[in-house]
């Protein structure tokens, strides 16, 4: 929508998009149909009041002027049917299209918001201002992989010590024979009166001759 020279709301033909890119497509497809992607350029903000450029008539300072003869009235109360720009001194309204310092301040608005557009993606895309990260090394992973399959090998070892020690306790737990051995060697022991030392060779004869 925008507004005519009665500030009357008026459709527009056109469709305003968003890309979430830094540089625009040159069609887009709605509906089936093809539409030309362009910049927008947002309208030039001329003054109702003063009918100067860039700034709204909320905020002028300035007397009111006549958009038709550049008199010092509303366009309302003009008298005369003679055309006078208060911008450029043509035979036009002040709020014309056709004013060549319209179009002049038109252009520079679209310049600058084209080269803005284009700095922004040229900035996205220099690779000094974006670097590619680099990655870690190759080697050094495949050395950290060594050394968590040479660790994982010493505790399979180490399990293996365990549950071999863990089955010879069974066995022994298990063998009447030898359990029989045991306790009469220590009752021997424990009754043995004699002074000699009690030593370990004394303690495996005593154990092997309750064994037998």
């Amino acid at each position: 929508m925008k507004r005519d020279a009665d500030r009357k709301l008026v459709p527009l033909t056109t469709v305003a998009i968003t890309f979430s890119s830094t540089t625009l497509p040159k069609y887009v497809f709605i509906n089936l149909f093809r539409y030309q992607v362009n910049t927008y350029i947002p309208p030039l903000v001329q003054c109702y009041k003063c009918f100067k450029f860039n700034h709204s008539a909320k905020i002028c300072r300035s007397e009111q002027m006549c958009s038709s003869c550049s008199g010092n009235h509303l366009y309302k109360e003009c008298l005369t049917d003679t055309l006078l720009c208060i911008n450029c001194g043509g035979a036009h309204l002040a709020i014309s299209r056709d004013c060549p310092i319209k179009k002049k301040k038109l252009e520079e608005k679209r310049n600058l918001i084209v080269n803005q557009h284009r700095t922004f993606a040229s900035i996205v895309k220099d690779d000094n201002n974006f670097p590619v990260l680099k990655s870690k090394p190759v080697h050094k992973i495949v050395n950290n992989s060594d050394n968590i399959v040479n660790d994982s090998t010493f505790l399979n070892k180490k399990s293996n010590v365990v549950v071999e020690k863990n089955n010879e306790i069974e066995k022994i737990a298990n063998n009447e024979i030898i359990l029989n051995a045991i306790v009469k060697s220590l009752v021997a022991l424990a009754n043995s009166t004699g002074t000699e030392p009690m030593t370990l060779n004394k303690i495996k004869d005593v154990f092997l001759s309750n064994l037998l």
